[in-house]
């Protein structure tokens, strides 16, 4: 028996019901077949298609429903959404009007009203949406504007107009719209991070740092908002903070790359540089196809001393991006450390390549030109990166130093005036070594000191306080970059051969350059182990030192050229001290500061971090040293045969102009007279002559010679009458060069380590009535030398006579000055 047309509608709202959409269109469908108007299987067809948002299919269905019977008031409503639904507005209003008669209540009306009017702010942010994404944000201010004005908390429309504030870099005005959408959707972490966004880009860490964490709390788990939240921890220094979230988020999110990234920098921050690297590996694992992960790693591999290994994965960084500026920078760097100039140079050419205005390129330009003595190209590029950035660490310093080594003064006392301030203020403006021969000031050459010791962290690696177990010899060790033909090695040859080995084992650990010379084979064979460690990492340094079992480690290098101070950061011996360095080190694992007490008077040992280790003097020198026998006169170097000859042999960075004042007063009195400086650097030369010049004096007599192999320069010193001294950085070897060769030594006191090296000279040889206390007294004894023949002829027997029984140049009666001071602190640290 057939079914009636109610059964098959039944069956038909059952399949709707039950979501078998397809068998209940049949039904419906079946329905229409031979009854076409029947209403309810129209409507129900009609709110099936709506379900499917097929809304003009379904428009023909709910017609034909009302038209059958119009009394049915679900009916007016399904055919007045559908009309919504198409956004048919007019006729929405029109259905709505004639509804009233067939049952509708008002507040259904209004519904629908509300409806129809949200459509049209629906499409204002439709326009919006398309405004903003042409990036005509004026156009999206103003119809945000009319928007707010009928809804001021639009949602939609304040993301949009948020949005388009911070793409067009409005940033106060995005800030202030999505600090409205906080308020209305307080838990929006897309907009929380676009807050923290804005106050890090205002430089506003800790307002940053409180609304990244929320957004954090908010959702944990959400990539953003964690990488967000590390990101300003890592701008706040938050190590510690950064390593406990990492640590949590990584069980979470192990194969996150980023993640790592961060560990991996954490860890560097504390200088645990292993666990670094782990860090970095693990995350190349992750994404092998990440330039800035590689980069990481690089910079990771380079605080390790695994150089090599750092240049392979710069190289790899800049072939998966070769845009990468920084890993340019990087290689260069690398480059220079292996003394491969040319490498180094196109590496940083390459960086400016890419970006003509970057700083730091320029600035590693000017250090690769440095070290090579290419003055005029350091100050060039150093003059480049301090216009374009003057907040590069120790780049302020270094320039104005470059510039002192070719005696270009040029606002100079302003620009040490700024970088003392910027001292006070605890920058990286300077490193010590050139800081000490610019400024006469002990207490601000120790405050930068300290500054610049933060670079190398105490991380002792073993134990400092190893207890030494009193044996019958005291390990020494010696470190230094300069075993080689350098006035260090000429310094301490003779000690290492004259320590007494029946109560001294003497060790050299050398990471200098592989000169093979002269001195380097002199040192070698006067020591009893000798170590060359140029290729070591510190750590490995540090444990073949303490398998050693060395007990004094003695710095010979500090902060000068090649320095390894983590070598003694991470402990290299339980007693560490140094020795013929010009300062303090600025730090606490230094225990000892070899010196005398001309250099540092019991009241200056206040601005030294290390005990003072005090020796009758200070300087050591060979006993004696080679003199070329060769006949040279003053004709061969250029010197007027009547001239009174003054001499300076300091390099010309020690040059000041205070002292050059003092030298053309000196020369303006004494007429037949010549000042002897030494240089082969046209600028230099030039330079001086011109400074000479402007003080009134012809440069002539000025007479520029050049360096001399050591014997053939101390036969050339016998043709002087006095060497001038610099101040404040005094002359060290110079000074007792020319006092062994019979010619005085004229000196101005200071009150720095380096302005008293002179003084300390003197006083061993008891000479004092050479050491001027004040620059008016400093010109006042040259010009009475060099007027009185019987003066200096009297100065000249005194220095002859006193340098016979000094301990100056008695390197047996130092040596053991020096070891009676070992002795003490060893059995200080024994017991």
């Amino acid at each position: 028996m057939p079914l009636s047309s109610s059964q098959i509608l039944n069956k038909g709202n059952l399949a709707f019901k039950k979501g078998n959409l397809k068998k209940a269109k049949h039904f419906y469908k079946l329905i229409l077949k031979t009854l076409p108007n029947q209403s309810d299987a129209n409507h129900n067809l009609g709110v099936l298609e709506t379900s499917l948002n097929n809304h003009f299919e379904a428009k023909k269905f709910f017609e034909s429903a009302l038209k059958s019977n119009p009394k049915i008031k679900q009916f007016w409503i399904s055919y007045i959404s559908n009309l919504i639904n198409l956004k048919d507005v007019e006729n929405a209003k029109l259905i709505i009007e004639k509804s009233k008669s067939f049952g509708l209540s008002q507040n259904e009306i209004n519904s629908f009203y509300q409806k129809i009017q949200n459509l049209g702010e629906e499409n204002k942010i439709n326009e919006l949406i398309n405004l903003y994404k042409n990036n005509q944000y004026e156009e999206v201010e103003k119809l945000a504007t009319s928007i707010l004005n009928d809804n001021p908390n639009d949602i939609n429309c304040l993301k949009v107009l948020g949005s388009s504030y911070h793409k067009s870099n409005n940033l106060n005005a995005a800030l202030s719209i999505y600090n409205k959408l906080i308020n209305l959707d307080p838990n929006n972490v897309k907009v929380l991070d676009n807050i923290g966004f804005i106050l890090t880009a205002k430089k506003d860490f800790i307002k940053a740092e409180k609304v990244y964490r929320n957004a954090y709390e908010i959702n944990p788990q959400n990539s953003s908002s964690y990488l967000n939240f590390l990101s300003i921890l890592q701008k706040l220094n938050k190590t510690e903070e950064i390593l406990v979230e990492c640590h949590k988020l990584i069980q979470l999110n192990p194969n996150d790359a980023q993640l790592l990234c961060y560990l991996g920098d954490a860890y560097q921050k504390q200088s645990k540089f292993e666990d670094a690297e782990t860090a970095f590996l693990k995350a190349i694992e992750i994404n092998p196809l990440s330039a800035k992960i590689h980069l990481n790693y690089g910079n990771i591999l380079e605080k390790l001393d695994k150089d090599a290994l750092a240049i392979r994965s710069y190289n790899k960084s800049i072939e998966l991006n070769p845009k990468q500026v920084e890993a340019y920078n990087n290689l260069g760097h690398v480059y220079r450390k292996f003394e491969l100039e040319a490498h180094a140079e196109a590496s940083f050419e390459k960086a400016l390549n890419i970006d003509p205005k970057c700083a730091q390129a320029y600035f590693n330009l000017g250090n690769l030109y440095y070290d090579h003595q290419h003055n005029e190209k350091a100050v060039y590029n150093y003059d480049n990166a301090l216009r374009l950035d003057d907040t590069i660490d120790d780049l302020m310093g270094i320039s104005l130093f470059s510039k002192a080594r070719i005696c270009d003064w040029t606002d100079r006392k302003e620009k040490i005036d700024k970088i003392i301030k910027k001292i006070n203020n605890k920058e990286k403006v300077i490193t010590p070594f050139p800081l000490i021969s610019l400024i006469d000031n002990p207490k601000i050459q120790k405050e930068n000191a300290e500054i610049y010791s933060k670079k190398f962290p105490k991380n002792f690696i073993v134990n400092k306080h190893r207890i030494i177990n009193k044996s019958n010899k005291i390990k020494i060790g010696y470190f230094s970059p300069d075993f080689r033909q350098h006035p260090i090695a000429y310094s301490v040859s003779e000690l290492f051969e004259t320590h007494n080995r029946e109560e001294f084992e003497v060790h050299a650990f050398y990471f200098g350059r592989d000169t093979q010379d002269k001195e380097y084979f002199r040192i070698k064979k006067g020591v009893d182990k000798f170590h060359n460690i140029a290729n070591y990492t510190d750590k490995s340094a540090v444990a073949l030192s303490n398998n050693e079992k060395i007990d004094i480690a003695v710095d010979l290098c500090c902060y000068t050229a090649r320095h390894r101070t983590n070598i003694f950061a991470m402990s290299a011996a339980p007693i560490q001290a140094t020795f013929l360095y010009a300062g303090t080190m600025g730090t606490n694992y230094y225990d000892y500061i070899i010196a005398d007490k001309t250099i540092i008077p019991e009241t200056h040992k206040k601005y030294y971090r290390e005990d003072i280790l005090y020796l009758p003097s200070w300087q050591a020198n060979e006993t004696k040293k080679p003199v070329s026998t060769e006949i040279m006169t003053k004709k061969d170097f250029g010197i007027p045969d009547e001239a009174f000859v003054f001499c300076s042999f300091n390099n010309s960075f020690k040059i000041s102009p205070e002292a050059f004042d003092l030298w053309a007063k000196i020369l303006n009195q004494v007429k037949k007279s010549v000042l002897v400086l030494i240089s082969k650097n046209q600028t230099t030369i030039q330079n001086l002559k011109n400074e000479i010049k402007l003080r009134g004096i012809d440069p002539n007599r000025l007479i520029f010679v050049e360096n001399m192999e050591s014997s053939r320069h101390l036969a050339r010193l016998k043709l002087m009458d006095l060497s001038l001294d610099t101040f404040p950085c005094n002359g060290g070897v110079t000074s007792s060069d020319s006092v062994r060769m019979g010619v005085p030594v004229l000196t101005y006191i200071g009150n720095s380590f380096v302005s008293r090296v002179a003084a300390s000279v003197l006083n061993a040889l008891d000479l004092n009535e050479l050491i001027a206390k004040s620059h008016k007294e400093y010109v006042k004894i040259a010009i009475e030398i060099a007027k009185d023949p019987k003066l200096l002829s009297f100065l000249k027997k005194k220095l002859e006579k006193n340098s016979q029984n000094s301990v100056l140049f008695n390197t047996k009666l130092y040596c053991k000055h020096l070891e009676d001071a070992f002795k003490k602190i060893y059995s200080k640290k024994v017991n």
